[in-house]
């Protein structure tokens, strides 16, 4: 589980990757709760003081999202 602890929200607040809400393939994030829909590339997964992080790009406008690894 990833919660988004960046400035931007305009994805989901959390990301579940499971057989109900997201998965992922390839490089991309699909939403099941849309019809396993394209949502966002997965940019990069640094470590910050031994977090993980995780930067999205929102696929309809190629905004930059944060999330931290819950």
């Amino acid at each position: 589980m990833w919660k988004n602890c960046g400035d931007n929200s305009g994805l989901q607040d959390i990301l579940v990757f499971n057989d109900t809400y997201n998965f992922v393939r390839n490089d991309t994030i699909y939403s099941r709760l849309v019809i396993d829909s394209p949502i966002a590339v997965i940019n990069r997964i640094d470590s910050y003081y031994g977090e993980r992080r995780l930067y999205l790009n929102r696929l309809s406008d190629q905004k930059t999202y944060r999330y931290c690894e819950q």
